[in-house]
């Protein structure tokens, strides 16, 4: 997560606290991390598995972002 250079903010319009991480760990393998982001501005990591077909698009987007 910290690596990650460009969080997504929501995953959906019905939860705003969700934020999306997407990039590829230590040895290049995609992975998916969400966070909820807590009223005290923490972040309480509830998933983090490897990359889901579902969000090919926007990692895709993501790994293009950050070679700029």
């Amino acid at each position: 997560m910290e690596h990650c250079s460009y969080p997504l903010d929501r995953l959906d319009d019905d939860d705003a606290s969700l934020v999306l991480f997407l990039g590829p760990d230590a040895h290049g393998v995609p992975l998916e991390v969400i966070g909820l982001e807590l009223a005290d501005g923490d972040l309480l990591v509830i998933h983090a598995m490897l990359l889901r077909e579902r969000f090919r698009e926007e990692y895709a987007r993501v790994m293009r972002w950050q070679e700029r």
